[in-house]
């Protein structure tokens, strides 16, 4: 259990900066959502038949949904998006974390 939880704060803490950095690749192409959501796919696919997927997709619809409250110029540890994930991330069961 120990083990899952410190996989789960690797994870964790590797992946909210990027969900920041998708949100504001999303608010800087507002004009191509197909396009974004491409984008986002190939760095996070669902299609892993795990709990990756879920992470993933918490990714894609966090860039999507908040990607108005990105803010360039602040560092992604400082942002919204961030927070949220880490938030949603750090809240899921660490036994989830067992297969990373």
């Amino acid at each position: 259990m120990l083990l899952n939880k410190y996989t789960q704060w690797d994870e964790c803490s590797r992946i909210a900066p990027s969900a920041d950095r998708m949100a504001l690749g999303v608010q800087l192409n507002k004009e191509l959502p197909g396009f974004m959501r491409e984008i986002i796919r190939d760095i996070y696919p669902v299609d892993n038949d795990s709990f990756r997927d879920v992470i993933n997709q918490k990714v894609m619809d966090l860039a999507f949904e908040m990607a108005d409250l990105v803010d360039g110029d602040e560092t992604s540890d400082e942002s919204p998006v961030t927070q949220a994930f880490w938030d949603w991330c750090i809240a899921q069961d660490p036994q989830d974390f067992a297969d990373f």
